[in-house]
């Protein structure tokens, strides 16, 4: 990340911005896997650079200058490979517990200080719910996000090398992390939703047309028992 950072201080002197994260308010264009797999929005004057533990099965890219940084894993889960949009996206609307979080990123290098998770929540502001947290290793503080889509899971990490926490520019970050694919994924739970109400809808009109049907045979029953 040595050569990111000069990059990223280059560019930053012949653009005229600043190198500190909070003073970053204009973003660079989105930036998009290859692959297919992810993309997201960087702050303006933070270079994104494929990390070599890359791989087909696996994405590690970094977006960042001399003072911060975010990490961005893009990788397959076969736990939810295969399964409904709609249900992968509601397994993600509760919110993590500390414990999941530091089961998660106990073994991850930018951790190696520790795991000492400050607090968790979840972001269901969006069409795709984010899992959030802050966790401290060490000195440093480090902005957490994992979100999830049938067969794919990605998770953000953004700290601070220098200077105050950038906590500001990590928000607009992790809320620009998505998939080309949230589209199309949206539009099947839409279609999706809207066939099971109409089945739903034709369910309930079949069973009051058979609750009628049946009102009327009392009905008649009743009038031909007055009659004998």
């Amino acid at each position: 990340m040595r050569a990111l950072a000069l990059a990223a201080a280059l560019a930053a002197i012949s653009g005229g911005f600043a190198l500190s994260g909070t003073a970053l308010a204009q973003t660079a264009p989105t930036w998009t896997d290859p692959a297919g797999r992810v993309s997201f929005t960087p702050e303006r004057g933070w270079p994104v650079d494929t990390m070599s533990d890359s791989s087909p099965q696996s994405l590690h890219v970094v977006a960042g200058n001399a003072n911060v940084e975010c990490h961005v894993y893009a990788a397959a889960n076969d736990a939810t490979a295969g399964r409904p949009a709609a249900a992968v996206k509601r397994a993600y609307e509760q919110a993590f517990t500390a414990e999941t979080w530091a089961q998660l990123v106990s073994r991850m290098r930018l951790f190696e200080d520790g795991v000492a998770v400050q607090s968790v929540s979840v972001d269901t502001a969006r069409t795709w719910p984010v899992q959030r947290a802050v966790i401290a290793s060490g000195s440093r503080t480090i902005h957490s996000a994992l979100q999830g889509r049938p067969g794919l899971e990605v998770r953000t990490f953004c700290l601070t090398y220098n200077g105050s926490d950038a906590s500001a520019a990590f928000d607009r970050f992790i809320a620009s992390v998505a998939t080309p694919q949230d589209a199309a994924l949206q539009a099947q739970i839409d279609a999706d939703a809207a066939q099971s109400a109409a089945a739903q809808a034709q369910q309930q009109a079949a069973q009051a047309q058979q609750e009628a049907a049946q009102a009327q045979q009392q009905q008649e029953q009743e009038r031909r028992n007055r009659r004998r």
